[in-house]
């Protein structure tokens, strides 16, 4: 006899697993993210500094040096925000493929083994296949009511008799 509440449970444990799982996910890459945001700030509090430590200058050649010193350290900056930028996301994709294998691997040994022993489903015995079906029929045309078709024509006018209703005349 396959014991159900062991069942469930361990299914629910899996997927308690899963979500808090994906949480501790989650909860890294917003520590990422902050940490990417921090070296933005970083960058144009330097940036702004060093732009206001030009302003100083007593002459334009000194100003130019000082303002291309700072936009090339400004840039560099940039790109290695970009550069860990890319490195994070990389990690974190394959984070969160890997959780969701284990995932997947999880909730599929929880629940293969207790459904087994419950009684078998069958789909067409069921009223919903029997609605399903005459929908289908329906929708070929070939159980439609009498007049279906010729009532849908006249509740849907096409294009040309809107228009021509409204008043507006096309020629072409």
């Amino acid at each position: 006899m396959i014991d159900v509440s062991k069942a469930w449970f361990d299914e629910c444990r899996a997927a308690m697993a899963t979500v808090f799982e994906l949480a501790a996910l989650a909860q890294g890459w917003r520590n990422d993210l902050h940490e990417l945001e921090g070296k933005r700030i970083a960058r144009d509090h330097a940036a702004a500094r060093r732009m206001q430590e030009a302003s100083r200058a007593v002459d334009w050649h000194a100003f130019s040096a000082d303002a291309q010193s700072a936009l090339r350290d400004y840039l560099s900056a940039t790109a290695q925000i970009w550069q860990d930028g890319i490195r994070i996301a990389g990690g974190n994709q394959g984070a969160l493929a890997s959780a969701l294998e284990r995932a997947s691997g999880n909730g599929f040994a929880a629940s293969t083994g207790w459904w087994r022993g419950l009684p078998a489903f069958d789909a067409s015995a069921q009223p919903a296949r029997e609605w399903m079906s005459i929908f289908e029929r329906m929708m070929a045309g070939t159980g439609a009511p009498a007049g279906f078709a010729a009532n849908l024509a006249e509740a849907a006018p096409d294009a040309s008799q809107r228009r021509a209703a409204r008043g507006e005349r096309h020629v072409g």
